[in-house]
């Protein structure tokens, strides 16, 4: 019966940390749970505890990628939930976990790729946007944002992030996306999320988008005041503001920042208009002080 199938499906989900000492179930659990995503009505649970067995037993799963892989690009077609979705990204970058460089780029920009070609299809075939639907770049952009989220890569000294080169292919479709929809605060503020975890995840071996980057920012929230800039403002400043190399062109961003702002809350009834504004350009001139004095 349906009902015990799924309690069936939770509760071994829930057992993830003692199934991780007793790696000799592994098998037999994933097996169990990728049976239950044939089922449409029991495939976001089967997802669910999927992902939770990735993120206990990770260090055990690295050789199960490619089969992790063949569910991700398969998930929409299972009729799994968008954020059951999200979480198995979540655990197919987990389970990298202390697996070469080398090896965890090829996986990033693999993994990357299967978000990055249905948001290449929708902007250059100007697919009608229905939000929550997979004809919505925001849906595409989560995913992406995941697989930066949930990777936490040490890099040695003198080693490249193995994210920088997925970020790399991603710019172009990313600059694309708020270049298209730069009127639509949604999908706007989504993209600005996918780009704090790409910095968040490559820190100062982002450079090499910097400046592309911040000039996008600037020229879109000057002409329509999406506030997700700033907070994105205060991302970067967080992570290349102790670089004095930076700190010139940060300081220009800020006052370029500025100089739109101020007079949006200038106005008789500013403050009380635009509350993410004064929010997020605080924590910008915070993180400016913060990182740059």
């Amino acid at each position: 019966p349906y009902a015990v199938r799924a309690t069936t499906l939770r509760l071994v989900g829930e057992l993830s940390r003692w199934i991780s000492k007793h790696p000799d179930t592994l098998n037999e659990v994933l097996k169990f749970l990728q049976d239950g995503l044939t089922i449409p009505a029991l495939a976001s649970i089967s997802a669910v505890g999927i992902q939770s067995i990735c993120h206990r037993c990770k260090g055990q799963m690295s050789h199960l990628f490619e089969g992790l892989l063949t569910i991700v690009q398969a998930a929409d077609s299972l009729g799994i939930t968008n954020n059951s979705v999200v979480g198995l990204m979540t655990g197919t970058v987990e389970i990298l976990d202390g697996l070469p460089g080398d090896k965890v780029s090829q996986a990033l920009r693999t993994l990357c790729n299967i978000s990055a070609q249905k948001l290449t299809e929708i902007l250059q075939n100007l697919v009608p946007v229905h939000p929550h639907t997979i004809s919505d770049p925001a849906l595409w952009m989560d995913r992406l944002a995941a697989v930066f989220r949930s990777c936490d890569y040490k890099t040695a000294q003198g080693e490249t992030h193995p994210g920088l080169m997925a970020a790399q292919e991603l710019w172009p479709l990313l600059n694309g996306t708020l270049e298209l929809y730069k009127s639509d605060q949604r999908i706007v503020e989504r993209c600005c999320r996918c780009l704090r975890f790409i910095l968040r995840c490559l820190r100062y071996h982002a450079a090499p988008l910097l400046s592309p980057l911040v000039n996008i920012a600037v020229s879109v929230y000057r002409d329509h005041h999406h506030s997700c800039f700033l907070y994105l403002g205060s991302i970067i400043a967080d992570e290349f503001g102790e670089d004095s190399n930076f700190q010139t062109g940060l300081v220009s961003m800020t006052e370029a920042f500025a100089e739109v702002s101020f007079p949006l809350l200038s106005g008789p009834t500013g403050l009380i208009d635009h509350p993410d504004t004064i929010d997020d350009m605080f924590r910008l001139c915070a993180r400016m002080v913060q990182r740059c004095p």
